[in-house]
């Protein structure tokens, strides 16, 4: 019998894909499990719950096995039926060192406007991280980027000077924005790594740095380049 959960909170978070994690401890067990979503999902009643709320189940309130494992990604029903049927077992391997985790953040790169929209109107965590470092940028005299960063702003583009700045910080600030929806999460790094750019990032992450100071500094960073490096 699978029991589906809704979510406590009441915050609905519209999303293109959902993800579902399935467990067991044996192969047999997992293949029954497996069988068992596929029905519900194919002859489910979803007046009373959402594919979001099945997955949430899943994911987040069924005892995980690492002994064998299925995740798909998918949306609507039909397609997680079909990814579930068609998705391949994973055995876990056992490995002779531990594992530790590690935050890498990148240097500076050609950035798109819209680079994070999907995740500015799906994770909270990651949108109020954005705002948050707009806010702070409008403080020192500089321009928010939320609307670089979540496409907002009906297709309007900066020129020039003005969209080498915007898209330098919204490089510090999608990678500052992600760290901080990892470790909502409950990951976090045992090791920070950043290379250019992404060392104020690693800096801030670590706690050496204050957001404040690294927004600054990047903004600052930015003009100096497009004034000295053009």
């Amino acid at each position: 019998m699978l029991v589906v959960e809704t979510r406590s909170s009441n915050i609905y978070t519209p999303r293109s894909a959902h993800v579902m994690n399935i467990s067991a401890k044996t192969s047999k067990a997992l293949e029954e499990l497996r069988s068992r979503y596929i029905t519900l999902l194919q002859k489910g009643n979803y007046q009373n719950y959402t594919i979001a709320d099945l997955c949430y189940s899943a994911n987040a309130r069924r005892q995980y096995h690492d002994e064998f494992r299925i995740s798909v990604v998918g949306n609507p029903i039909e397609d997680l039926v079909q990814k579930l049927e068609s998705a391949h077992m994973v055995k876990k391997v056992a490995k002779a060192t531990q594992d530790i985790t590690v935050f890498l953040f990148s240097g500076q790169a050609n950035l798109y406007r819209g680079i994070g929209a999907e995740l500015f109107s799906t994770a909270p965590v990651f949108q109020e991280a954005v705002l948050k470092c707009s806010e702070i940028l409008r403080q020192l005299g500089f321009e928010g980027v939320e609307h670089f960063i979540s496409n907002n702003d009906r297709g309007q583009k900066g020129v020039g000077d003005e969209e080498e700045v915007l898209s330098q910080c919204a490089c510090f600030v999608v990678q500052y924005a992600l760290a901080k929806l990892w470790q909502s999460w409950e990951v976090e790094p045992e090791v920070v790594i950043g290379h250019s750019m992404g060392a104020y990032a690693a800096f801030v992450t670590s706690g050496t740095l204050s957001l404040e100071d690294a927004l600054l500094l990047i903004a600052k960073r930015a003009q100096l380049m497009v004034s000295h490096c053009t």
